[in-house]
């Protein structure tokens, strides 16, 4: 009968602590609500005093804490709450997601990914670990683990803005070869009975997903007081929340004639004589200008900067600057040991060839030398002045090189070419991948 009453007392004692958990748990989400983050805080730390176990306060204190951006105090009392809740919770899962954000806030994107990871090993189908890591893997560098994140948030949730548009974000890199020929016939870049495409064609697509990103189409539609003309860009998925606007070859030729005149107006205002534009060179000397008149990939650069307030240009008459000056004299000295200039762009086909990042590009003989201020000059060796002994891939040299001369063998002019371009067969054999997906040259523990 004692242990009756016991148990009783217990019981009752145990209710009564409850419902007090409960009304403060009420009032905290009233404050909440309100905004009040601060007074909600206060109020759930009062129930903690009474029920320093409970699972629902001690989440809703991490919660509270993510929105005042306290995330330090937040994975303190995430963690805690893991500690008092049962492994086959359907919130575990979800406390791991929040921890994993907090980290994310924080920069620590390690950390981060660690517990996305433990929140899938829960729950497979989890959007916001499933984008989380995707975002991890693309801060570290990781861009192919990234998009298969991505891809299976897209999978589980069809419309998750966030995955569709860190997916956009990462192309034309993570498209695959099929992709690419879809997007390609869908812009017009290629032949719709096209079964392969040309480094030339890569090029263009980058180009032109790169404009999209600088927002083209909305200063297309700008100029076009948002009736852009039909053929210049391409809906897809119309009437739909993920709805994309994309350009076509067309509507890439549009927009860098319109900026090319626009660019040539801004610099007569600025008292550029008509008879020098097309000499205009950037601080390194590069042209502004083609011969046609239309801005180069550095004059495009140059015109951004000066649109800000920076003279980022030369008339023919001005002198190289000093810093720019001691570049030249830098590859006018690797020129003589054997070296070749390249361009920016073919600098870029061999960072997307080779898979090799910028410091094992460096570690392996690419020559990169700061010119103007945020300009950059590149040099490999050249292979006719310098020949190697070894073939690629045993010699990156080499690699590099071959890549260079296939760039600016497929190089054409695009204005004397039809719109489609397709090649009989599989076409050439794509330049091989030195490097793992992280950027390194395992070969040389780099």
């Amino acid at each position: 009968m004692k242990l009756f009453f016991i148990f009783s007392f217990i019981f009752f004692f145990t209710n009564i602590f409850a419902q007090d958990t409960q009304k403060c748990l009420n009032k905290s989400k009233e404050f909440f609500e309100q905004k009040e983050y601060s007074y909600a805080q206060k109020t759930l730390e009062s129930c903690l005093k009474n029920d320093p176990k409970n699972v629902d306060v001690l989440v809703s204190l991490g919660g509270v804490c993510m929105k005042q951006n306290n995330y330090n105090e937040a994975i303190k009392y995430f963690k805690e709450s893991l500690k008092n809740m049962a492994k086959t919770s359907p919130y575990v899962s979800y406390v791991y997601a929040r921890i994993g954000d907090s980290y994310s806030h924080l920069q620590d994107f390690t950390r981060a990914a660690n517990y996305y990871e433990a929140s899938l090993n829960y729950e497979p189908a989890n959007i916001n670990s499933l984008v989380g890591k995707g975002i991890c893997e693309e801060k570290k560098g990781n861009i192919q683990k990234a998009a298969e994140y991505f891809k299976k948030a897209l999978a589980v949730d069809f419309t998750n803005l966030i995955a569709r548009e860190r997916l956009i974000a990462l192309e034309p890199q993570v498209l695959s070869y099929e992709e690419l020929i879809s997007t390609m016939k869908e812009r017009n870049i290629l032949d719709p009975n096209a079964v392969t495409y040309q480094p030339q064609d890569l090029d263009l697509l980058t180009k032109m997903i790169n404009a999209e990103k600088d927002n083209a189409i909305t200063y297309l539609s700008s100029k076009y007081n948002n009736r852009i003309p039909p053929g210049l860009i391409i809906e897809k998925f119309p009437g739909k929340i993920y709805s994309r606007k994309i350009l076509t070859y067309s509507g890439y030729k549009d927009l860098m004639f319109l900026l090319s005149k626009e660019a040539i107006d801004f610099f007569i205002k600025n008292k550029v004589y008509k008879s020098e534009i097309l000499k205009l060179r950037d601080l390194n000397g590069n042209n502004i200008f083609t011969d046609k008149g239309l801005l180069t990939e550095e004059g495009l650069v140059a015109y951004t900067q000066s649109l800000s307030g920076k003279k980022a240009y030369l008339l023919p008459s001005e002198p190289i600057p000093s810093a720019a000056k001691k570049a030249e004299m830098k590859v006018q000295e690797l020129l003589k040991q054997g070296y070749m200039e390249i361009t920016i762009l073919e600098y870029a086909y061999i960072m997307e060839k080779s898979r090799c990042n910028e410091q094992t590009l460096i570690k392996t003989g690419v020559k990169i030398i700061q010119g103007a201020p945020n300009r950059n000059r590149f040099l490999i060796i050249d292979q006719i002045k310098k020949p190697s002994k070894f073939d690629c891939p045993a010699d990156t040299q080499v690699c590099y090189y071959n890549m260079v001369m296939e760039k600016r063998k497929q190089k054409k002019d695009r204005d004397n070419t039809p719109v489609y371009t397709s090649t009989f067969g599989t076409g050439a054999k794509a330049s091989p991948h030195i490097c793992k997906e992280n950027g390194t040259l395992e070969s040389l523990g780099i």
